[in-house]
């Protein structure tokens, strides 16, 4: 009896997995975006992963590894392992998008200098302060000159600037560019919105 049910059981289980995996294979970019977005939302990193890869494979298949959409799954398979604190994998995958973003929209593109500051982010987490310096400076100018003074990629990446210096005690720089973090965030937001994020350390 046992060896007739095993068959079985294992013929459902194929079922369902081919049934899972091609549901998978058929969600839409918004859709795969909209899931890793809600997963990372509440902290369930594995899963997001799992849909990472997803549009990862879909976007080869359909656009090749030279397209910006590729280079956007890359970016977020990167944030996540970032998550996991997998440094070396992170750092590929951002400076892989970094390339394909320079090929197909060039540097002055706002996709370009975002994973500017993420590779950037990525080398200060593991205290590798030198290379984020430059790629910090780097993205700063280009998001300065390209979107202005006020421009909330610049803001991110200046907060950024600030942290490192901080963290390799330069407080007068880190204060310096505090100051105009404070002044972009209560241009574009208003002050109100401002005090709310200084309350909540953001």
């Amino acid at each position: 009896m046992k060896n007739e049910i095993l068959p079985i059981f294992l013929c459902g289980y194929l079922l369902f997995f081919s049934s899972y995996k091609s549901q998978a294979q058929d969600l839409s970019y918004h859709q795969i975006d909209s899931l890793m977005a809600n997963y990372v939302s509440q902290f369930k990193v594995k899963k997001a992963l799992d849909i990472a890869s997803q549009g990862l494979e879909k976007s080869r298949a359909e656009y090749g590894e030279q397209d910006s959409t590729f280079a956007h799954y890359c970016m977020w398979m990167g944030y996540l392992h970032n998550q996991r604190d997998d440094s070396q994998l992170t750092i590929s995958l951002y400076k892989q998008a970094l390339s394909i973003y320079e090929k197909v929209h060039g540097q002055n593109h706002p996709n370009y200098s975002t994973a500017l500051n993420s590779l950037a982010y990525t080398y200060h987490k593991i205290e590798d302060f030198e290379k984020a310096l430059v790629l910090y400076m780097k993205a700063s100018e280009l998001q300065k000159n390209n979107f202005g003074e006020n421009d909330m990629g610049y803001a991110t990446t200046l907060n950024n600037l600030a942290l490192l210096h901080y963290a390799t005690s330069n407080y007068e720089m880190a204060l310096t560019m505090m100051k105009q973090v404070v002044v972009i965030i209560e241009k574009k937001l208003g002050e109100s919105t401002l005090i709310m994020q200084l309350q909540l350390g953001i």
